[in-house]
């Protein structure tokens, strides 16, 4: 569903997102039944506004960091286009989120069916405490640099690539809420999915104690020989981030560092399309500055994510994989991200949902599904 028909038909459901979202002051006084909204102190949006995090207070033994996506910035021409009103009426270039306010909100938390995040009972995780990271800062949730650009108008304005420093404060405060949960569960869709394998291990090691970690990232591959330059000079996100980026697939370095240093103390799972087009987008976006995609740009994405599979086997690296081959309704490929979307618990492929398959790996059963598709 585009943003344009999200917005659309979010008018009628109001009401309800003013009932399942509300203010609080801090993560010690959350509501039960509701995603409780507040602000954490140093915590920005990239455009300045302060940045706010969503908590539904469930089960305080099992915990789910969600890292949400929304594209990115990848140099300073890319500032020049967020996602806002302006860009969504006139139907012009969008390429990241640049705060949480209202429209951002509802996008994120009142989409028809919000999958893995939903309380509702069709979610094996509705019961779990959920803390919701809102992507707002254009750098996979890594950055600490503040910037200068040239807008749309030709003004002189701030970017403010703030992942990291705020992924820090909301860990600091989660961490006092949720001491000692027996099950952790760190995932993200599209943007948010770089930014768990990016930041996963700093989680686990603020839960040495947890020996239950499940890590699963949903549709997180675009390719790109710059990555370390772009991290590094654009972002400046922490060397500890930067170091294991050694090849044109950042995600796949991430998770490999992740193997290297965790092991089985962890459950790393995958979940993607074969020929996603939005990630196939933003491929040819950084190739040739084109927002367009083609079949053989979706072919491009197929070939890439059968070499990380391939480079993960070789390398013994122990990670299980759900692929889908849904087909994109707008695209010339396949479906984008499933976790926060219905498909979270209507897609069966040989008979298993992803929700089933995520839980399942939580629970210690890890397995692979829909590999037949990669033909390797």
């Amino acid at each position: 569903m585009s943003l344009i028909d999200m917005l659309g038909a979010g008018v009628s459901r109001l009401m309800t997102f003013n009932n399942n979202v509300k203010n609080t002051k801090s993560i010690i006084d959350l509501k039960k039944g509701v995603f409780n909204k507040f602000v954490l102190p140093g915590c920005v949006c990239s455009d300045g506004h302060r940045a706010k995090i969503f908590v539904w207070d469930g089960n305080r033994e099992e915990l789910m960091i969600s890292f949400n996506g929304g594209g990115a910035a990848f140099n300073l021409d890319d500032c020049k286009y967020p996602i806002d009103y302006e860009s969504i009426l006139k139907k012009s270039k969008m390429l990241y989120s640049p705060s949480a306010e209202p429209m951002y909100e509802y996008i994120v938390l009142m989409a028809k069916d919000s999958g893995i995040i939903s309380p509702e009972s069709y979610n094996p995780f509705s019961d779990w405490s959920k803390v919701i990271i809102p992507y707002v800062s254009a750098d996979f949730h890594t950055g600490t640099a503040d910037v200068h650009y040239i807008d749309r108008k030709g003004k002189d304005a701030l970017m403010h690539f703030n992942g990291y420093t705020n992924f820090i404060q909301i860990m600091k405060a989660v961490k006092k809420k949720y001491p000692n949960p027996r099950r952790i569960l760190i995932t993200g869709s599209s943007a948010g999915s770089f930014g768990t394998s990016a930041l996963a291990g700093k989680i686990i090691d603020m839960y040495p104690d947890c020996q239950n970690i499940t890590i699963y990232c949903d549709s997180s591959y675009i390719p790109n020989d710059n990555w370390k330059g772009i991290a590094t000079e654009l972002w400046k996100s922490p060397m500890e981030i930067t170091n294991p980026i050694y090849t044109d697939d950042i995600c796949g370095d991430w998770l490999e560092d992740l193997f290297n240093h965790y092991g089985d103390k962890i459950k790393l799972i995958y979940g993607s399309s074969t020929r996603d087009c939005i990630l196939a987008k933003f491929t040819r976006y950084h190739q040739d500055g084109k927002y367009i995609v083609t079949e053989g740009d979706c072919d491009d994405i197929e070939r890439g994510l059968r070499n990380r599979i391939i480079r993960f086997r070789d390398k013994g690296i122990k990670i299980n994989y759900y692929i889908n081959d849904v087909k994109d309704k707008d695209g010339v490929g396949t479906v984008h991200c499933i976790s926060q979307d219905i498909m979270w618990h209507t897609v069966k492929m040989e008979n298993r949902t992803p929700a089933e398959w995520v839980m399942d790996a939580v629970e210690g059963k890890l397995y692979d599904v829909g590999m037949e598709l990669m033909n390797l």
